[in-house]
């Protein structure tokens, strides 16, 4: 098969996938992140929060989001003036990563993703157990390298409303409905490759063998022929003419 063939099916793999990516990333929110060792550190505030692990990879989550043109760094802020997990607009997760198969990978990615009858902006941070230990407050003493050693991550995400409501009566009183969202953690292959995207790109790659090697050789051979009849009416006419 020639080189053109090969070129245009590759093109329509890279748009299908780009145009995937573009409908699941309409109301979706990524960060990536490694998954480097560190000092363990025990941190009471985050007995209580969600776990995500390989055997509960994501989690339902509703969030009451702060008003319109909130500046993210005014919102739940000071950490260290509240208890984290009590402001309304924002919430922690622990990510374990130490479990099996996470542990067999280094690159990770978390995704929020939230309906779009919710307009809202997302924003997500990804700590260790001693950025987050500072980030509370808590001593700054040295590290202790006796402690066991981890790929323990915790996330903080935080909503901001991004809509505005229509002039009326009916919305003089309104208020914004905390916001459902989804948060979804999954190894990335290669570095890039997020996991639920494996049998997607599995299935465009078969069948681009599938067309390479069973249908393209057909239509070819059938574009084949027709040139060549073409040529052969052609030679006719020319024939006919010089007569």
């Amino acid at each position: 098969m020639c080189a053109a063939s090969w070129q245009l099916w590759l093109a329509l793999v890279v748009l299908c996938i780009v145009q995937s990516a573009h409908v699941v990333l309409a109301n979706t929110e990524i960060v990536n992140f490694d998954a480097s060792q560190a000092s363990e550190v025990l941190l009471a505030e985050t007995n209580e929060w969600p776990v995500l692990s390989p055997l509960h990879a994501q989690v339902l989550l509703r969030v009451s989001p702060a008003p319109t043109d909130t500046p993210i760094a005014s919102v739940c802020e000071p950490i260290s003036g509240n208890i984290p997990g009590d402001c309304p607009h924002e919430t922690w997760l622990t990510v374990d990563l130490d479990a099996s198969p996470w542990l067999s990978y280094s690159k990770f990615t978390l995704r929020v993703s939230w309906p779009a009858m919710h307009p809202a902006d997302f924003f997500i941070d990804i700590y260790s157990p001693s950025q987050l230990a500072e980030r509370f407050g808590h001593s700054k003493d040295a590290p202790d390298h006796s402690a066991a050693l981890t790929r323990k991550k915790f996330a903080r995400i935080r909503v901001v409303h991004s809509g505005v409501f229509t002039p009326s009566p009916e919305n003089v009183k309104r208020t914004v409905e905390p916001v459902p969202f989804i948060v979804l953690v999954e190894p990335l292959y290669l570095g890039v490759l997020p996991a639920s995207l494996v049998p997607t790109l599995t299935f465009l790659l078969a069948v681009v063998a599938v067309a390479g090697f069973v249908v393209l050789p057909r239509v070819n051979g059938l574009l084949f022929s027709a040139a060549e009849q073409v040529k052969v009416e052609i030679s006719a006419t020319g024939d006919h003419k010089r007569r």
